[in-house]
């Protein structure tokens, strides 16, 4: 089919850019975009691309025409605003969301993006209308966890908890704690050198009843990144161990501990 044709396309015009094949790249999406079909994602696969080779221009312009062409959908947006953030632009990334939601409103982790990047701009009360929004379109986990998450940094411990009720959590669910080297960092030895990352997923993104016998095939939600960029260990650990103090009574509760958000 056109589809399967244009995605083993946009696979082989990956491994030439691995290989450094520039040229060839470019001749490949030509012939994506040749066979007519998913031309958004043709337009952002080059645009992502074009990243990589730090050609930032010319990427903005191939997620200008991704998200004009007919084809688009909620992801095009999510791509192009991410890449805007990541080159420091986050008015346009909110521009791009805005724009995005307005286009399609009910689109669950667009709705959620848009939240997350508006709390990130301190603008609460906006993130708070979008993460209800999202869930409202789709009650998905990590939309949950996102909202919490605010009400847990602005000291809204039982609103936080509230939601955390109100998620649905299912087999599988997991949280991987992760130490990474900060991008900026001189000295290795430094502590302040690294911090932790807290990834979450809910779970199993599927009816398990259908087709689930073999564990290798589960489908699990993804994980969803759930902490500040500057956590500490020490952060960490203060955290849990106020959790597990309040599990044994002896501590005040989760109101009194360092958040680990």
């Amino acid at each position: 089919s056109e589809v399967k044709l244009v995605e083993g396309l946009l696979t082989w015009a990956e491994f030439e850019h691995t290989q450094g094949n520039d040229a060839r790249v470019h001749e490949l999406v030509a012939d994506a975009l040749a066979v007519g079909a998913q031309q958004a994602r043709c337009h952002a696969k080059l645009a992502q691309l074009e990243e990589r080779s730090g050609r930032a221009s010319a990427a903005r312009a191939r997620f200008e025409l991704a998200a004009a062409c007919a084809d688009a959908d909620a992801t095009i947006y999510n791509l192009w605003a991410s890449f805007e953030r990541r080159n420091r632009n986050v008015n346009e990334a909110l521009r791009i969301l805005r724009d995005g939601c307005d286009r399609f409103p009910r689109d669950a982790v667009l709705l959620q993006s848009a939240g997350t990047l508006q709390e990130r701009c301190g603008n609460a009360d906006s993130a708070r209308k979008l993460f209800e929004r999202s869930i409202r379109a789709k009650p998905r986990a990590p939309a949950f966890v996102a909202w919490a998450l605010l009400e847990e940094r602005a000291g809204r411990y039982e609103e936080a908890r509230r939601l955390f009720d109100d998620m649905e959590v299912c087999y599988l669910t997991h949280v991987v704690f992760r130490v990474v080297q900060k991008p900026n960092a001189v000295d290795r030895a430094d502590r302040k050198s690294y911090a932790v990352q807290v990834l979450f997923s809910p779970g199993v993104n599927q009816d398990l009843r259908k087709g689930a016998s073999d564990l290798a095939t589960i489908q699990t939600h993804p994980m969803m990144l759930s902490s500040r960029e500057d956590l500490t260990m020490e952060d960490v650990t203060k955290f849990l161990g106020a959790v597990l103090r309040e599990e044994k009574g002896q501590g005040n509760g989760l109101g009194s501990a360092p958040a680990a958000s």
